[in-house]
């Protein structure tokens, strides 16, 4: 190929001299393909611009396009026999002559196709993580929330047979486990309060029954009345100690009292009784230790068991009935022992008193004062704390009260 300038380029004046410049298209094959990136799917060819013959190519092996630009200069899509390319070219007026540069649209879309699929592949990975974990999230944190939730609200409306039970060993495991030990612990203490209450009624009813009827009340008058009328001088006595005992056992208090104060009751009982039997009975009282005399007990549980060894163990002897209370300790109970010396029990009757009072669980309306106190013991002070009967070392019954130390509460101050 040839390329001729004269020199002055103009057609009014003869030139000076003519340029020409011998160029070989195989050497600017071999240029061209220096603008080349790729080895296949990419040409570039020198075209002319009057005729469009083709100069010279990159690859002239690789087909040359016949495309023709529509202007100098720019960049098109072109569909050359199926296949789309890429072009971009630049022309020249002065030369006569184009660049043209075809890029196969693999090459310019290939890496934008790759990377497309792998967006829509991470997305997928993405959005099956989120609804993974979301369907985790319900599953193992969500549902057994609102599961929670509303077992609460339902405990919160009074519905204290709730329970919740999970298969799988986690941390909300743990969480039901301790929703359901608390219930049975509410369930527990209002079983106890309930129980408390109903006994302590039921005992200050039979109270009422037991020391408020004719026969009591009736020899206790007559007796004033004889002592009055005798000028005797234990009459101021007898009717102070009268008030005092009705006193106790009418008043509306606590359910609880200090054991110093139910002590003073039933010695106040003991010296009425002294009082009203003469030389058919002596009481003897112990001394209850410091720690014991501020311990809160329930009420009315030693004047009853001091009544009932006067009614039943001793109502048959006509002198010499004799009656201990004793204080004492172990390592684990507090002792309280009321013996008599008198008729006894058999020792059928024993053990069915015993297994009477065994059974806590057994909730029969009809209970005498001994299982009346029993069981207000043991709701207070725990299993094991209760009444217990045998027989006595002089023949009759012995009933020993024991209070559980770790259970009990040593308290400083008397009023509660």
């Amino acid at each position: 190929m040839q390329l001729r300038a004269s020199f002055p380029n103009s057609t009014q004046r003869e030139p000076l001299f003519i340029l020409e410049l011998s160029i070989s298209i195989e050497r600017l094959g071999e240029g061209l393909s220096y603008l080349t990136r790729y080895e296949q799917g990419e040409q570039v060819v020198l075209r002319s611009i009057r005729n469009h013959d083709v100069i010279a190519a990159s690859d002239p092996q690789q087909g040359i396009p016949d495309w023709i630009p529509p202007d100098l200069a720019g960049r098109a899509f072109v569909d050359d026999g199926g296949n789309q390319r890429f072009v971009i070219y630049k022309g020249s007026t002065e030369l006569g002559m184009e660049l043209i540069r075809y890029l196969d649209s693999e090459l310019f879309f290939g890496l934008v196709r790759t990377y497309r699929s792998w967006f829509w592949f991470f997305s997928l990975v993405t959005m099956l993580f989120a609804v993974t974990f979301s369907i985790f999230m319900y599953r193992f944190m969500h549902r057994p929330l609102v599961t929670l939730i509303r077992s609460f609200r339902k405990l919160q409306e009074g519905d204290f047979k709730v329970r919740i039970y999970r298969k799988k060993k986690d941390d909300f495991t743990y969480l039901y486990e301790y929703f359901n030990t608390t219930v049975e612990q509410l369930n527990s203490l209002i079983d106890q309060v309930y129980r408390q209450k109903i006994l302590v009624q039921r005992a200050e009813l039979k109270q009422l029954q037991a020391q408020i009827n004719p026969h009591f009340l009736y020899n206790s008058f007559f007796m004033l009345h004889r002592m009055i009328k005798l000028e005797d001088e234990n009459a101021i006595t007898f009717s102070k100690k009268l008030g005092q005992f009705f006193q106790y056992i009418t008043r509306n208090t606590s359910d609880e009292i200090l054991l110093i104060r139910e002590v003073e009751h039933t010695r106040n009982y003991a010296e009425i009784q002294e009082m009203r039997l003469g030389s058919r009975l002596s009481i003897e009282m112990g001394e209850p230790p410091e720690a014991l005399k501020l311990l809160y007990v329930p009420r009315l549980i030693l004047q009853p068991l001091l009544e009932n060894a006067i009614e039943h163990g001793l109502k048959q002897k006509e002198r010499g009935g004799f009656i201990s209370m004793t204080f004492g300790e172990n390592e684990a109970y507090w002792i309280i022992e009321i013996s008599d010396n008198g008729e006894g029990m058999d020792d059928q009757r024993l053990q069915q008193l015993n297994q009477r009072l065994g059974d806590v669980s057994h909730d029969d309306y009809e209970i005498t004062g001994l299982i009346n106190i029993h069981r207000r013991l043991n709701i207070k002070f725990g299993p094991g704390s209760g009444i217990t009967v045998a027989l006595g070392s002089d023949g009759g019954l012995s009933v020993q009260i024991r209070l559980a130390k770790e259970v009990a509460t040593d308290v400083s101050n008397l009023d509660r």
